[in-house]
């Protein structure tokens, strides 16, 4: 039986709530448990495009997490047609002498060259306008609703965390459980699909993007005092040029053959932050390459600008002489780390995130849709109903169609495809697959590749016959050497 819902106070939201009490026993043998119900999505409005708000509670860091679901429309807003009077940067290098330069950093400020050495904030002429270079200072929040987005991976679904979603119902307020961890997989697939390609709106609007690393762990702090450091030192552009800093303590650390005299104990520190799962993810990469430079990344309660971040991980990259366990996994760090320039192809988006890890292989092309090409993200529509082959052969054909290039025949591979495959579509889904590429060219030039889906596994395609295959070896791994050796043979 269930007794009169009696009022009980919820310190962490300092309010009267309504709770269920479940009785069992009679007279003073009475015992009461509190009975939550699950939480149950409310579904969302397509037309007004709505999207889901998480509002936390306050609390303590140990204490029960507890929010409220809201649902607002995010509407992106009109460009901004107001002249600006910053000029760009091919307008300000016609102001600077010949020995002079400026470019964009990775947070939009522009950096000085002078005299092909010395870098700076400021323009030669010490009378030049500076609001004409300068970064405009960050306006108050317009945009409604005003949020932040966090990015973080999924934990495990075996041991889900029950939070409390704290809802306003007829009869006052009530708690309902809600397990952290599952509510991706209860989501309505249909509302899932039309959601995902508004995920490059929800983290470009955002006031802010919180990366979300973990708890602190395997001296993490340490990793983050060095990376904070080195992040400090380098300024990268746009167009993947390094420099020093002109606020570096250590000018000369952003050179590739500079040494780094770490201890140990920093650089075991830094592989093990570096293994993290977020580091591994395919969506994380969107997520930050689409987030403002307001951007941060914690670990524990430690906080460090993902711009300072991103620097430091490409500096550490570009050294020949870090620890080679570093090295190693830098190279599958990287992918989320690296410079996208304007206009990145899909093929270079799939091909990039090779080594990173989802659990749909699906994700590999619709985590990527909001930085491929506006054209090619258009003419793909998500559905996760769809069996994964036909998924795959929807962005090798419109990418063809739009690109009239065969480059991605490249990736195709015989081992460890799937039953019904057709051999001309590569598996995405492999991560970073182990084969060596002849370095190549375009034998038509800048001809365009004539291509033809005229059956469901058959690619028809013109070229001209200018070899054949008499017999298959065995694969060769990743020696140029070997490859040599075989075709030889």
């Amino acid at each position: 039986m269930f007794d009169s819902q009696p009022e009980d106070y919820c310190y962490r939201c300092a309010s009267i709530v309504k709770v269920m009490m479940e009785v069992e026993g009679s007279g003073d043998d009475k015992k009461f448990r509190v009975k939550m119900r699950a939480y149950q999505y409310a579904k969302l409005q397509e037309e007004t495009q709505e999207i889901r708000l998480l509002v936390l509670q306050p609390g303590k860091f140990t204490d029960d997490i507890c929010f409220t679901i809201l649902h607002r429309p995010l509407v992106p807003p009109l460009k901004d047609e107001t002249p600006s009077k910053r000029l760009s940067v091919e307008e300000l290098r016609k102001t600077l002498p010949e020995r002079s330069t400026a470019d964009e950093t990775l947070n939009g400020r522009y950096l000085f060259i002078h005299d092909l050495l010395r870098s700076s904030w400021s323009h030669v002429n010490p009378k030049f306008d500076r609001e004409l270079y300068e970064l405009p200072e960050p306006q108050q929040p317009t945009l409604e609703p005003n949020y932040e987005a966090l990015s973080y991976t999924w934990g495990s679904m075996k041991n889900p965390v029950a939070a409390r979603v704290l809802s306003a119902g007829n009869s006052g307020e009530s708690y309902e459980t809600f397990q952290i961890g599952q509510n991706l997989a209860c989501q309505d697939i249909d509302e899932r699909d039309a959601q995902l390609k508004r995920m490059g709106n929800i983290y470009a609007l955002a006031a802010r993007t919180i990366v979300w690393l973990g708890q602190e762990d395997d001296d993490s702090k340490r990793a983050q005092a060095v990376l904070q450091y080195l992040g400090e030192q380098v300024e990268f552009t746009v167009d993947t040029f390094a420099a020093d800093s002109p606020d570096a303590m250590e000018p000369e650390w952003f050179l590739g053959s500079y040494p780094l005299h770490y201890d140990e104990n920093s650089w075991v520190a830094l592989v093990a932050l570096f293994q993290r799962a977020w580091f591994s993810r395919v969506w994380v990469v969107q997520e930050v390459q689409l987030a403002n430079r307001y951007a941060v990344a914690q670990c524990g309660d430690t906080l460090i600008s993902w711009h300072v971040l991103q620097k430091a991980l490409l500096l550490l990259y570009n050294k020949k002489n870090v620890p080679q366990k570093l090295s190693l996994v830098l190279t599958h760090v990287m992918p989320v780390a690296r410079i996208l320039k304007s206009g990145t192809t899909i093929d270079s988006l799939l091909e990039g995130g090779g080594s990173l890890q989802c659990s749909d292989p699906r994700d590999r092309v619709y985590g990527m849709l909001s930085l491929a090409p506006p054209i090619f993200a258009s003419r793909i529509q998500p559905q996760y109903g769809l069996p994964l082959v036909e998924v795959y052969k929807d962005a090798l054909l419109v990418n063809l169609g739009l690109n009239q290039r065969m480059g991605q025949l490249l990736y195709c591979r015989l081992v460890g495809r799937l039953d019904n495959w057709p051999s001309w579509l590569p598996n995405w889904g492999l991560n970073n697959p182990d084969f060596t590429r002849l370095t190549h060219g375009s034998a038509s030039r800048i001809s365009a590749a004539h291509a033809q889906d005229i059956h469901p596994d058959t690619l028809e395609i013109i070229g001209k016959e200018c070899a054949t295959v008499i017999s298959v070896g065995h694969m060769a791994q990743s020696r140029n050497d070997e490859v040599v050796d075989i075709i030889r043979d």
